[in-house]
C-alpha cells in the first residue's frame, strides 16, 4: 500500500478513536479529541500532498482518499448531532449526498470511467472540517466554562446569543447537498448507465 493510501487508512482508523473520546463522560478524553480529529483532518491535505509530491496516484487512492473524508465527516456530524450540537436532517442531508456520490466514484472506478470532480466539490470538506472545529473548541470552551474558568464565557453567550453554529451548519449542508447535485449533473452520463443498469436487472423479475 502506497503512503497516501496509509494516511487515508489512517484517517478511517482514526475515526473510531474520535467518536470513543469524544462521546465518553471523561473530559480529558473530549479534550482528547480535539487532537485526534486534529490528527485525522491533517492526514486529509497530507496524503494529497505525498501522492502530488511522489507521484504515486493511484485508481485506488482517487477513491480512498474521499471515501475517508466521508467516514470521518459523517461520523464527527453524527457525534455532534449525539451531543446536541447539530440538527438531525442536517446530518441526514449529508450522509445521503456522500452516499450518493461515493457509490457513483464506485461505479465509475469499476467501469474506468473517471468521475470528473469540481474545485466547489473540494472546498465542501473545508467547510465542513472548519464547522467540525468550530463546533468542538465551542464544546471544550463550555466546558472549561461549566469547570470554573470565566475566560471563555463570552465566546460561549455570544454564540448562543447568536445561533452562529446553526446558521453555519445550515450553509455547509446547503451547500454540501449543492455540489452533490452538480457532480450529478457533471457526470450525468454515469448516472444514466446506472439507472438503465438497474432497470435492465429489475425489468425481468417483473
Amino acid at each position: 500500500m502506497s503512503r497516501p493510501n496509509q494516511l487515508s487508512t489512517l484517517r478511517i482508523l482514526l475515526t473510531p478513536a474520535f467518536l470513543a473520546t469524544f462521546l465518553s463522560d471523561s473530559v480529558g478524553l473530549q479534550y482528547a479529541s480535539f487532537g485526534i480529529f486534529f490528527l485525522a483532518s491533517i492526514t486529509d491535505w497530507y496524503d494529497g500532498y505525498v501522492a502530488r509530491r511522489s507521484g504515486a496516484v493511484t485508481r485506488w487512492g482517487v477513491f480512498l482518499d474521499p471515501l475517508a473524508d466521508k467516514v470521518l465527516m459523517i461520523s464527527a456530524f453524527t457525534a455532534l448531532w449525539l451531543r446536541g450540537y447539530v440538527r438531525g436532517w442536517m446530518v441526514l442531508a449529508i450522509a445521503i449526498r456522500d452516499v450518493v456520490v461515493t457509490g457513483l466514484r464506485w461505479y465509475a472506478m469499476f467501469t474506468d470511467r473517471p468521475v470528473n470532480t469540481m474545485y466547489v466539490a473540494k472546498f465542501k470538506t473545508t467547510t465542513q472540517i472548519v464547522a467540525i472545529y468550530v463546533i468542538l473548541i465551542y464544546h471544550l470552551a463550555r466546558l472549561k466554562h461549566a469547570s470554573g474558568t470565566t475566560a471563555l464565557g463570552g465566546l460561549v453567550a455570544w454564540i448562543e446569543r447568536t445561533g452562529a453554529i446553526d446558521k453555519m451548519m445550515a450553509f455547509v449542508t446547503l451547500y454540501t447537498v449543492l455540489t452533490g447535485v452538480i457532480y450529478l449533473v457533471e457526470n450525468r452520463s454515469h448516472v444514466r448507465n446506472i439507472v438503465l443498469s438497474f432497470y435492465r436487472a429489475i425489468v425481468p423479475l417483473n
